[in-house]
């Protein structure tokens, strides 16, 4: 079953939708795919993740827009790269998550944190997540959600099927 067939369905049968946020809540880092391997023991259908721009340009799993309060480093997650965020602390690419949720039947959120970027980082995060997501066949089985309209509207340029949140 699709996300969006799974949501209808949860509101005509009046059930509660269940979603790890940020993952699961444990010990194992949030937004990791260590963290939603938790998530595959439980009834939770769904993972909400949050994507940042590194600056290498990859799109990577993490929540704060600050990075000295849960890791080892300092500034924000755009001004470092992929390689250096991982030699310093757990974290994952949304390809490595949309591998695992495919995987495992999981469908997921996609929040999006580009409040403070640039059009130019926009453009560059909006065709890393659409790669990905095309990658994977993953259309049916996710939702970006942002409270930036910009960027929702260059991902539904690219993938005028998807569905979106606002």
């Amino acid at each position: 079953m699709h996300f969006i067939d799974m949501i209808c369905q949860s509101h005509i049968n009046k059930q509660i939708l269940i979603g790890g946020h940020r993952g699961h809540l444990s010990d194992i880092r949030e937004n990791t795919v260590g963290n939603f391997k938790e998530l595959a023991r439980s009834e939770i259908r769904y993972i909400e993740i949050d994507i940042q721009l590194t600056r290498d340009n990859e799109a990577v799993i993490f929540h704060d827009k600050e990075l000295s309060e849960k890791t080892p480093l300092s500034g924000y997650v755009r001004d470092h790269t992929v390689q250096e965020l991982k030699s310093a602390f757990e974290l994952n690419t949304l390809d490595e998550a949309l591998c695992w949720c495919k995987d495992n039947r999981m469908f997921a959120l996609l929040e999006i944190k580009s409040k403070d970027y640039t059009h130019e980082e926009r453009v560059i995060l909006a065709h890393r997540i659409t790669d990905v997501i095309m990658f994977h066949q993953f259309q049916n089985d996710c939702i970006p959600l942002s409270i930036d309209y910009e960027i929702l509207r260059l991902i539904k340029d690219a993938l005028p099927e998807i569905h979106l949140a606002l």
